[in-house]
């Protein structure tokens, strides 16, 4: 796996889920980290989330994407048969109801994606004990290069 200075990362798959990158941590404010990670076997199928870290307490909520656009759009959606890909435009407007500029802290975070059924989790170990064959990759990047002095930047 190759992990860059912005804290983007690809080649992180392995096996069947063999592709999986990451986007450069993004600095939200208010000691807060963003990310968005992929991962699938190829590219028919893959799953995102968005990783959001609170730097200051060390602690993060992961955000499932979406399969569809959150909000109504015209037109038909097409998906090939057997085609699955979450991804986290599909959460985030103007495709989505989720305003990232309006976060202030994690529970503001869980808070709005609740109200928008979103999936969230904040074990963010989970989809590493669900597909053991993906490398590791450490969510407090974006701490360390954002808020070096943070509590998260030392996880």
């Amino acid at each position: 796996m190759k992990v860059d200075k912005t804290c983007g990362f690809k080649n992180a798959g392995r096996g069947k889920w063999g592709h999986g990158f990451g986007t450069g941590a993004v600095d939200l404010g208010n000691g807060l980290v963003s990310q968005e990670i992929t991962f699938g076997p190829h590219g028919c199928t893959s799953i995102s989330f968005l990783s959001v870290m609170d730097c200051n307490a060390g602690k993060g909520i992961a955000l499932s994407g979406a399969e569809f656009p959150q909000k109504p759009t015209k037109g038909l959606h097409m998906v090939a048969a057997g085609a699955y890909r979450e991804k986290v435009e599909n959460i985030l407007v103007p495709k989505g109801y989720l305003d990232l500029s309006k976060v202030s802290n994690l529970q503001n975070l869980k808070s709005l994606a609740a109200k928008n059924e979103i999936e969230m989790t904040e074990d963010m170990n989970a989809l590493y004990r669900e597909n053991p064959e993906m490398k590791r990759y450490r969510y407090s990047c974006g701490c360390k290069l954002h808020y070096p002095d943070s509590p998260g930047a030392k996880l």
